[in-house]
């Protein structure tokens, strides 16, 4: 915000040169504290509204679509022990409990733990600018500058990917979480329930250490605002506050019971992670390097928001021969934010909020992907109110300057056309912001849209390209996918999921001998994916090669012990090579893991009626009828084995249910003539054959 005075003493009033109606502009700050509020909450419907009807997209999939820790409100260990974040996996349970897995709901909570940080957020500007270190102009136009600081944050384009994308409501909670923390602060600073409010501040830190490791820098910034803003020096700060800070810091125990200190100080060769000193092809050094550029990247798009991607494919740089540029640039960002920090100056506060919130991601620790438009959410608003506050002071000096030359009343209507002036650049800024965000919302309607977007802004992006071609894929236009996964192999020829995603397409083209050919090449890159072993066995039973397809399924399961398809289709493989004992186990162990899988249901009701095991045959056909009402060989079998056993007027009523659905179901239409006339004549004594069928 603007420049800070010399602090006065008790009762004097700095004198900015302008007359001062004082009655009339508090009265009018009042009216208008009312409706800031209303308009904050109305700018963020107006630019997320049209992402409520989104789709899940990425790692939407792992960690909400394919979660099993979500699936039951009432298990709050299995939701809170399984979890690095377990207070967004509570949210997601809750939005689990509520509308399942239609994206709807999760939108709404999204929209709604945005604007929310957008209020805390012009309470805590707000009540900063009002504090005794600014002068009268500046404690007199708070509500606007903090209005105006809030709006823009809330509809900024470079927001969306921590709101519109499910799964990075993290980001945006923890965001909630940091703003909360140091609202509870500033309300506690001179209350009468000063413990109260310092109290919830160390919750609100607390629930945001479960929310995102991002959140670990809280504790600095709050000591960073109070040197800067409220006390005399860090010592007096932490002497006077000595138990809040205590509570602050006490939450860093957080990170460690949910892991995330181990996983990043540890990384234990071969545990799978993401962050940490143990992911492939990064070191700090590098690391840090490849920040620098990434660090411009993300003020460039602060800026001017266009282009923006859910995948920058951001490359790592190797050496400083490549990065000294933007190295030297953000070097002497830090030195001019440090030396304005040095003057308690609320610009360098604002500047170090900036590469505080962005310390944890980008700096020496290396993650997988080196720049996400997510991690800005935050450090976003120190910028905004960095460059609100600057614009404000340029008007106010050349509203000074031209106020010198002329007399009171030209100098008051003076002041009234710059604020005026400044309140309507202050409403193009944000209507044309609120219009950009919503065509951006448009990218995340569907998986599709989301990763064209993405290669629009990198076409060489070896994973948008695949992921574009495994959405295509699930779209049933295998063509177009296969199109996109050899790209992605040939950008990238090690990318060994997308060696894996290409099979499957090829599979689905009936293009088996070449998907047989990606498999192996996947598993060269992979040789433990159980998913590579099992859709390889798959096409080589498909080529007629049984007993391949065997070996191919059980290094699958040595792999992935509890991959339901592998177990599956395994015991398929066994009993079309006649092994039907040793199929049994693994059509039980199928329904084990996934009670609703039909197929196995009907596949094991196969293989023990070829035992002679008819009566444990028809419970599996009945449980596979009930799962799949239109399973029409499973409901064939069921109607023979009813007519087994003499229960002729229920088999009829499965041979014509088969009938109806397929009228060239030819045996089903012989076998309901035979059953009705047994039906009819009543007579006894002819057993009625089961046929077998084939497992599948």
């Amino acid at each position: 915000m603007p420049k800070r005075a010399i602090q006065q003493p008790s009762g004097q009033r700095v004198n900015t040169g302008q007359p001062v109606d004082r009655g009339q502009r508090l009265h009018m700050s009042r009216h208008v504290r009312t409706w800031w509020p209303v308009l904050i909450v109305a700018a963020g419907a107006a630019a997320y509204g049209n992402s409520l009807g989104g789709a899940f997209v990425f790692d939407d999939r792992v960690h909400i679509l394919d979660s099993k820790s979500i699936l039951d409100l009432g298990n709050i260990g299995q939701i809170v022990l399984t979890s690095r974040r377990p207070v967004v996996n509570l949210t997601l349970a809750i939005n689990y409990a509520l509308g399942g897995h239609e994206p709807f709901g999760y939108h709404v909570f999204n929209m709604a733990v945005h604007v929310t940080a957008a209020l805390v957020l012009f309470g805590l500007v707000r009540r900063t600018l009002r504090a005794g270190r600014f002068d009268e102009g500046v404690r007199s136009s708070a509500d606007r500058l903090a209005a105006a600081v809030a709006l823009i944050w809330v509809v900024h384009p470079l927001n969306t990917q921590a709101v519109t994308y499910v799964i990075q409501r993290g980001e945006s909670m923890c965001g909630l979480c940091y703003l909360l923390t140091l609202y509870c602060v500033v309300r506690g600073v001179g209350a009468g329930r000063r413990r109260t409010w310092n109290t919830a501040a160390i919750v609100a830190c607390a629930l945001g250490m479960g929310c995102k490791a991002v959140m670990v820098t809280a504790p600095v910034a709050v000591l960073l605002y109070d040197w800067v803003f409220l006390s005399r020096s860090v010592a007096g700060a932490l002497r006077e506050r000595w138990g809040l800070y205590a509570g602050l810091a006490g939450t860093w125990s957080i990170l460690v019971a949910v892991g995330e200190v181990r996983d990043v100080l540890l990384s234990p060769a071969g545990l799978p992670t993401s962050v940490g000193f143990g992911v492939p092809d990064s070191t700090a050094w590098t690391y840090a390097l490849t920040q620098a550029g990434v660090i411009l990247q993300y003020l460039r798009i602060s800026v001017w928001p266009h282009p923006l991607s859910l995948d920058w494919g951001w490359p790592i740089v190797t050496g400083l021969r490549d990065a000294w540029p933007s190295v030297l640039a953000i070097l002497l960002l830090l030195a001019v934010t440090g030396w304005a920090v040095w003057r308690r100056s609320w610009a360098g506060f604002a500047g170090a909020w900036f590469f505080l919130v962005l310390a944890p991601t980008s700096s020496v620790i290396p993650i997988l992907d080196a720049a996400f438009e997510h991690r800005m959410y935050l450090s976003l608003a120190g910028l905004v109110a960095l460059t609100v506050g600057s614009a404000w002071g340029l008007l106010r000096r050349a509203r000074r300057r031209f106020a010198g030359q002329a007399g009171v009343s030209s100098a008051s209507t003076l002041q009234i056309a710059v604020g005026k002036a400044g309140m309507l650049i202050t409403a193009l800024a944000v209507a044309t912001l609120v219009a950009v965000t919503a065509k951006r919302n448009r990218d995340y309607a569907t998986p599709i849209s989301i990763w064209q977007s993405a290669l629009r802004v990198n076409p060489n992006n070896p994973r948008a390209h695949n992921n574009l071609g495994h959405q295509l894929h699930a779209a049933d236009r295998p063509e177009e996918a296969v199109a996109h996964l050899r790209l992605a192999v040939a950008l990238k020829p090690s990318y060994a999921e997308a060696h894996l995603n290409l099979g499957v397409a090829l599979d689905e083209l009936g293009q088996t001998e070449e998907a047989t050919r990606a498999y192996k090449r996947a598993l060269e890159l992979r040789p433990d994916d159980g998913r590579a072993w099992h859709n390889l066995g798959a096409a080589l039973f498909d080529l007629g090669r049984p007993h391949e397809s065997v070996r191919c399924y059980q290094r699958a399961l040595t792999h992935q012990p509890d991959l339901v398809e592998a177990h599956n289709n395994l015991a398929g493989a066994l009993v079309h090579l006649g092994n039907l004992e040793q199929a049994i186990p693994h059509f039980a162990r199928t329904i084990e893991l996934d009670p609703l899988h039909a197929q196995a249901h009907y596949n094991l009701g196969v293989a023990l009626g070829r035992l002679g095991r008819q009566q444990q045959a028809m419970s599996h056909y009945q449980r596979a009828v009930e799962l799949q009402p239109e399973f029409l060989e499973a409901r064939y079998n069921l109607a023979n084995a009813l007519c087994a056993q003499q229960r002729w007027p229920e088999a009829v009523q499965h041979y014509r249910r088969i009938v109806t659905a397929d009228a060239t179901f030819a045996n089903a239409r012989e076998k309901l003539r035979q059953a009705q006339q047994r039906v009819s004549t009543s007579m006894p004594g002819v057993e009625g054959t089961s046929d077998a069928g084939d497992t599948q």
